[in-house]
């Protein structure tokens, strides 16, 4: 897949590395797969009603289910600490998922 360089970001290393966080599908085989996985599964961009306003009270991963709660660390902290460390560490688990990791 070749770089798109207006929305690579390249980081200083040892190594020269690329990060490219663009998700425009270029290539038409690819195209027409996505257009047909929506068509006979699910679009998100149709079946989810985006304006639904998101309680970072209300975690969609239970901190008990991954054994966080019992960590005396997590315990110590405070119910909005809890809250924004249960929300960064859902949107990471999440984005591992969107990149296969």
């Amino acid at each position: 897949m070749p770089t798109n360089w207006e929305t690579a970001d390249i980081l200083k290393s040892p190594m020269e590395i690329c990060w490219q966080f663009d998700y425009e599908i270029s290539r038409e085989k690819l195209k027409n797969l996505y257009s047909k996985s929506k068509r006979l599964q699910w679009d998100a961009e149709k079946d989810l009603d985006w304006s639904i306003e998101i309680d970072p009270s209300r975690p969609i991963v239970s901190e008990t289910r991954n054994g966080i709660d019992r960590i005396p660390l997590f315990q110590s902290l405070s119910d909005s600490q809890r809250e924004t460390f249960t929300a960064h560490s859902t949107a990471h688990q999440l984005s591992q998922f969107l990149h296969g990791e």
